[in-house]
Formats: C-alpha cells, structure tokens, sequence
C-alpha cells in the first residue's frame, strides 16, 4: 500500500505538473494569438489609413483674370474637383480655416461711428477715474480696450490716434495701480507698450506712478533680451507698419520689442492698407512678406488668386502659388484659370499645365495634370520662361509704338485730306486760262499726294501693331466683334464712293464734277484705309486663338469653335 502510495505520487506530482505546463501552454498560446490578432488589426488599420492619405497634400486655387472674364469658371472648376476628389483635396473651409490661421487677414476697417464710440469709452473712463469711480471706469476702458485689440492696425495708423490709443490703455494702468493691484498694473503697461510700440504718452494725462512704470519698462526694453523682428520682402522700399504705426521701409529691422503678438503690414501703396500678417514673437524673428501676393489674394467667397491681365498671371502666378502652399501648409496648388489648369509644386515651382476647354471637363484635366513627373527645375528652364516673358514684354511696346504711329498716320491723312478740299474749292473758283487757274490747279494735285501716301500707310502700321499687341483668347469680347463690324462698314462705304466718283479726262478741261469725283476718290481711299485696321481684328483674333477649328468640307470651310 505504501509502495503503491510511493508510486502513484510521483504520478500525481506528475499530473499535477503537466496540468500546469498544459494550463501554462494554453494560456500563452491564447495570450499570443490575442496579441497577434491585436498587431495585425493595428497594422491593417494603420495600413488603410495609410493608404487612403494621399502621400501630398494638395489644395485647389481658382484664379480670376479681368481681362479674360469668365471668373465663375474657375470656381465652378475647383468645386467640380473637390468634390470628385474628396479627401484628396482640402475643402474650402479648411483652406480659409488654414489661410486666416498661418497667412494672413484683410485689413479692419473702422468708420466714424465705431470710432466715436471708441472715443465715447475713453471720455466715459476718464471721468469716472476723475471720480475715483473705479469700477464703472474699468467697464469703460474693458470695451474701449476690446476695441483696440480687435483693430489696432486702423487706430494705429495716425500718430496723434496712437498716442491717444496708447493714453486709454495706460488709464487702465492707473485704476489697476490705484485698486491695490500693482503686478496686474505692471503686467498692463507692458501690454500698453506692446500694442503701440515707440510712441510716447501724453504725460500730463497720467499720474507720476503711471510714468514711472511705462519709463522703467522702455529701460528695461533697452537693457534685457527683447525679440527683434526682421521683414524682408521682394519689394524694395515699401513701408512697414507695426500694429499699424509707419516704422520702416523694406528691407526692415526692429529690436527690443516687448515678446507677444504683432501685426505686420507691408505697403508699397502708401493708400492701400496692406494685408495683415500676425506673428508671436517669443525670440528673434524673420517674416517674408510679398506685397504682390497681398494684393492678387482674395478670400471672399473663397481664397482665390485676382489678375487684372492674363501677363500679370504668367509673370506671378507660380511665384504666388508657391507662397500660398507655405502658407497654408501644402505640397501641392491647382491654379485653376479660365482657360488653363497649371500644377504648381511647393518646392519645384511649376510642374505643368494643360488647357481647359469651356466644354471640357476639369477632372479630366486635373488627372492628366497629377500624373506628370515633379522635378527640380533647372536653371535653362528659368531662364526660357523670363526670356518668353520679355519677348512678349518687347513684342508688345514695337506693337504699341507701331499702333500709335499707324494711328497719327491716318489722322495726318484725315488732315491732309481736308487741306485737298480746301484747295479744290479754290481750284473750282478760278478761271480758265488765267495764270491763276494753272497755279490753283497744281496746288490741288499736290495735295493728293499726301493723302494716297498717309492712309495706306497708316492702315499697314496699326494692323501691324494689332498683331503684335493682341493676346489671344477663348472667346472673344464684344468689342473686337463691334471694331469688325465697323470695320466693314467703313469697308463698304469706302468702296461704293470710289465706284460712284466721276472720272476725269485727261486732257480735257477739269470742272467741278472732275473736282467731286476725285475727292470722293481720295475719300474712299481713306475710309477703306480706316477700315482695314477695324476689319482685321476679329479675323486676326479668330486665327490666333486655340480653341477654333478651321476645316474643309466639300466646296467650303467648317469653322468650330467659341465665338
């Protein structure tokens, strides 16, 4: 029995531990295939979030051309693509949201009455100090304040209104000091100073205390770390205000300014406020600010680029488009134009573009457009791009010098033409035979020379000049239409008085319907020298523009196209 205890024990022990490795086994078996099944979900989902986020981010511009119209095609467009492409795209609420937060705002404007109530707050607080009414004078300067705050780049635009910003923030000094709360006082002047920086109070509006505190905190300025904040722009020369004070002109420079926010503007219209950049300054820093990409942005309804000429898009279109992306936090812009979709890269400037159809769609463009290769732009490819800008920079100024001439010509022509009839009447009123008659009919020939000389050749250089001047676009405006139809007009007019005019012989004696015949002659040589020019344009347009197709069928010509 003993033996058989002895023996079934050990058998025991050893059930008992195999149970225990088995139990063991199990549980981390369990406990590994758990984590396993846990690592794999993670992985899949961080796997489909991977997948799903497109390795750029990207935003759709639209931009507005005046000269070419058609602004509601571009933001017809974007729309069109976002909305295809959700998710690939920010919105537009998260591009303005980006926009407002790390570029920059448009300018406050205050009218009369938001400053007369401004100032309202400002007498009432001034009273109620005079009073020793301290807590009603707080209520005043609280709204005053709030005001200042929301648009000290308006009130700060005029010295004598800076002072006047700078006396009610120092009021608030005052009550705080005079309430017992003399850190809140100190902590305030420091404020006071930060909102209208290097601008002296008025010192007899404030009690010695209030001075002594604003004049030991300039001391301090001078001797500790203040931030220094530096401005550079492309522009050169352009003024810079500090929440609104004129302290500089680009390239720009300040030190010991007071840590905290300030709003930066750069001005190179002296009476166009410029957009309003904020910055936090906690150290030393450097702000690139581009007056020209403040002036072509816009936010309402959305952020969109404005042009006022299809040449001021081409020469900063992808310099624009390039800030918008470091402003806004992208990688990638769509500038979507009227007439053309251009991929602009963050770093490498201008990827490509492709033409947009007025019946095409947007989203075909925008994927022909995603699928080209970024590369860095090389030095060649700079160069040709400002090299075609300054050709057409040229081409333009010989066209409009060949318009002008081509203009006094006919003028001239239009003079000369008068001074002819004049003398046809003084031909037609002397006598035959008569020394006299020989000499005023000369004089009248003479004339006509001038004439037959200055159109045509007026007529030549501004058509010239209409080549060399004219960009082509998608459709064309009602005004080349009209110049066409005059054109025509002056066309027909000018034919049909040279086929009416009477002809004279020779060799028989001039009368005065020979006179009228040939001055109507010299008139039709006019007016068709007038027309040409008019009649040329909307055919010139037609031939230079993209979107027309001229083809052949059977005896005649098929035109399609946009008109």
């Amino acid at each position: 029995m003993g033996l058989r205890v002895h023996r079934m024990a050990p058998r025991a022990e050893v059930l008992v531990v195999n149970t225990g490795l088995r139990t063991n086994v199990s549980y981390l078996t369990n406990q590994g295939l758990k984590a396993i099944w846990v690592a794999w979900a993670g992985w899949a989902a961080i796997a489909s979030a991977v997948h799903a986020q497109p390795l750029e981010v990207r935003v759709v511009i639209p931009v507005v051309i005046e000269s070419a119209g058609r602004g509601s095609e571009a933001f017809r467009r974007s729309a069109q693509i976002r909305s295809a492409r959700q998710g690939e795209f920010l919105s537009v609420e998260q591009t303005a949201a980006e926009f407002d937060a790390r570029a920059s705002a448009a300018p406050i404007e205050l009218d009369a009455e938001d400053i007369d109530r401004w100032l309202d707050h400002k007498e009432a607080a001034t009273k109620h100090l005079a009073h020793q009414d301290y807590a009603r004078a707080a209520a005043s300067l609280k709204a005053a304040q709030e005001v200042s705050e929301r648009a000290i780049e308006a009130l700060n635009r005029e010295t004598a209104m800076a002072r006047t910003v700078l006396d009610t923030c120092l009021y608030v000094v005052m009550g705080l000091w005079e309430t017992g709360k003399t850190a809140q006082a100190e902590e305030q002047a420091r404020e006071c100073r930060r909102l209208v920086p290097q601008i002296q109070p008025t010192m007899t509006l404030h009690t010695p205390t209030v001075r002594s505190i604003i004049e030991q905190i300039d001391r301090e300025r001078q001797l500790e770390a203040s931030a220094t904040l530096e401005v550079k722009s492309p522009e050169q020369g352009c003024l810079v205000r500090l929440n609104g004070l004129h302290l500089g002109t680009t390239p720009f420079m300040m030190a010991e300014l007071i840590p905290g926010e300030y709003r930066v503007q750069v001005e190179c219209d002296k009476d166009r406020p410029g957009r309003v950049h904020r910055i936090v300054l906690h150290s030393d820093q450097t702000l690139w600010i581009d007056p020209t990409l403040d002036d072509a942005v816009r936010t309402d309804p959305e952020v969109h680029l404005f042009y006022a000429s299809e040449d001021a898009f081409a020469e900063h279109g992808t310099q624009h488009a390039q800030g918008l992306a470091r402003m806004v936090g992208v990688t990638t812009v769509i500038l979507v134009a009227p007439y053309e979709m251009a991929r602009v890269d963050r770093d490498a400037g201008e990827v490509g573009s492709v033409p947009l159809r007025a019946d095409g769609s947007a989203l075909v463009a925008v994927d022909q457009i995603l699928r080209i290769e970024v590369r860095e732009p090389s030095e060649k490819k700079r160069a040709t791009k400002s090299h075609e800008f300054g050709r057409r920079r040229t081409r333009r100024a010989v066209g409009g010098t060949l318009a002008g001439a081509g203009a006094a010509s006919l003028v001239i022509a239009a003079g000369l033409y008068a001074w002819r009839v004049n003398k046809g009447n003084e031909f037609a009123q002397s006598t035959p035979g008569t020394p006299e008659y020989a000499s005023a009919r000369q004089r009248w020939e003479d004339a006509r020379l001038g004439v037959m000389l200055a159109a045509p050749l007026g007529a030549v250089l501004l058509t010239a000049g209409e080549a060399l001047t004219y960009e082509p676009i998608s459709r064309l405006p009602p005004w080349v239409w009209g110049a066409g139809a005059a054109g025509v007009g002056l066309l027909t007019w000018g034919i049909v008085e040279m086929a009416i005019a009477d002809r004279c012989d020779r060799d028989l004696t001039i009368t005065t319907a020979c006179i009228s015949g040939q001055e109507s002659i010299d008139r039709g040589v006019l007016l068709l020298s007038a027309g040409v020019p008019l009649a040329f344009l909307p055919v010139w347009a037609l031939t230079k523009r993209s979107k027309i197709e001229i083809q052949a069928q059977g005896a005649g010509l098929m035109v399609r196209g946009e008109f």
